[in-house]
């Protein structure tokens, strides 16, 4: 399995996922709430409408009915919050909407004056009011409250029509001895029968069945993948999230979106780069825990700045110090001489710290950097629940060794000669080699558990020109 799907598992155990679930959880409420809450304030712009519009006593049945909306949307409310089975009851609620809305809608107003027969309101397509009905269902962000709203509106609305068809003064395809499409009265009697009062279509019905089923499945399925889709962006992201903090932005995408870039454990040329606090041992003694704390942060915030900046990854954080390393996850053209550049730059940016901190009036910092270019075994080590994308290897030893040799040499940074020539080999423009040159030869170290001494290589301390804006560009194959 590789890291990145590694990380992806990691981030994303059992926790998360129930984490996940919560949070659609409460977007279903969130929703229902604010459906109600919708719905409610339709309710009221439509009363004050009839109010005004609609004389009473007529206005009074639909006020009724309005009434009773809000009442069963308020009782929703309660028990879907306070009781121990809120989706049952969310269930029984819609179930009871949607036999309240035919009746509202097909069913005519008792107080009206006005001869219109039952079979009337199937006429005016009030069916569409439905849409709006299942428009709502989709707010609670649930695609199983959606199927349920559409087959309890569509099974309530189908039990009213057929009550209105078996009425004796209902006239029906069915019921009629219709001539043929031969027939030259076939126009006059279809046409004829169509524009009848009393008639209502089973056809219509049916496909008015078919259209909002269908219509309800299409809603079902866009709530679904919404769903899925937000699942799959909170995966990404907490990969991506987990990635960037060891990562260089411009590597981040490329590792999130492949399974492959760190599959396998290999062993690789890279450099890598130690970077500690001289001294902060003692130093944090004087400073209360909090204020400790800080001054990391902002050490690491710093550091961590420039090393992506010159497309480094961060290996680890070890306390006061970071180790980076330049060729991970995939070898560059030029990782040696990126590593110099940026070790340069390392000690630019705590420069510049440090007349911010005398500035203050903050005692200065010291920092000690060890820089080497070898072999080392790349991969991820640990398990399910604590990974770490790592290299390991003699170079590794060898560029912390280096570190701690600036403390007894008193520089701030210390180069191996391999990373020197390596660098030389890399640099291809005069700005690359000014770099390199930069860097002069010292001497030949003793390291603990080399038998050979290492030639070692520190910038010039004095008359050294100013380093180029412009990072070595760092290529990868």
């Amino acid at each position: 399995m590789s890291l990145t799907s590694s990380v992806t598992s990691m981030v994303w155990d059992e926790t998360t996922q129930a984490r996940v679930r919560h949070a659609l959880r409460g977007e279903e409420d969130a929703g229902l709430v604010f459906a109600l809450g919708a719905r409610t304030l339709a309710l009221i712009v439509v009363g004050a409408w009839l109010i005004i519009e609609v004389p009473m006593p007529r206005a009074s049945y639909y006020l009724g009915i309005i009434g009773l909306f809000l009442l069963l949307g308020a009782a929703h409310y309660v028990t879907r919050t306070r009781t121990e089975h809120p989706t049952a009851w969310t269930a029984l609620f819609i179930a009871l909407d949607s036999a309240l809305l035919a009746v509202a809608l097909i069913f005519p107003n008792p107080l009206s004056d006005a001869p219109w027969p039952i079979q009337g309101n199937l006429k005016i397509h009030n069916d569409l009011y439905l849409y709006i009905w299942l428009a709502l269902a989709a707010i609670s962000y649930s695609p199983i409250l959606v199927i349920w709203t559409g087959i309890t509106t569509m099974v309530a609305w189908s039990l009213a029509v057929w009550w209105v068809i078996s009425l004796p003064s209902t006239i029906t395809e069915t019921n009629q001895h219709l001539a043929t499409a031969a027939d030259p009265l076939w126009v006059d009697q279809n046409f004829g029968l169509i524009f009848d009062p009393f008639f209502v279509s089973i056809t219509g019905w049916a496909n008015q069945v078919v259209l909002f089923l269908i219509a309800t499945g299409l809603v079902a399925a866009a709530v679904w993948r919404s769903r899925k889709l937000l699942i799959r962006q909170a995966r990404a992201e907490r990969a991506r999230g987990n990635l960037a903090r060891f990562f260089s932005p411009n590597v981040v995408e490329q590792l999130a979106d492949s399974d492959d870039a760190l599959a396998e454990v290999r062993t690789q040329e890279v450099a890598v780069l130690f970077i500690d606090l001289v001294g902060f041992t003692r130093f944090a003694e004087t400073l209360e825990p909090v204020a400790v704390i800080e001054l990391l942060r902002t050490f690491h915030q710093r550091t961590a700045k420039v090393i992506f900046e010159h497309g480094g990854t961060i290996d680890k954080y070890l306390g006061d110090g970071i180790m980076a390393t330049f060729g991970t996850p995939t070898p560059g053209a030029k990782d040696a001489l990126a590593a110099l550049h940026c070790a340069c730059a390392l000690r630019d940016t705590l420069d510049a710290w440090n007349r911010e901190r005398e500035a203050a009036g903050e005692p200065a910092l010291r920092a000690g950097m060890g820089l080497h270019f070898g072999p080392v075994v790349v991969g991820a080590v640990g398990d399910s629940r604590c990974l770490e994308f790592t290299v390991i290897g003699d170079s590794v030893n060898v560029a912390s060794r280096l570190e701690r040799l600036t403390r007894q040499r008193n520089r701030s940074i210390i180069v191996s000669g391999a990373a020197i020539e390596m660098a030389e080999a890399q640099a291809e423009s005069d700005t690359e080699r000014a770099l390199v040159n930069r860097f002069d030869r010292i001497e030949d170290a003793e390291l603990r558990g080399r038998s050979a001494r290492m030639p070692i290589w520190s910038p010039r301390a004095a008359g050294e020109a100013a380093l180029p804006a412009t990072a070595p560009t760092t290529t990868t194959d």
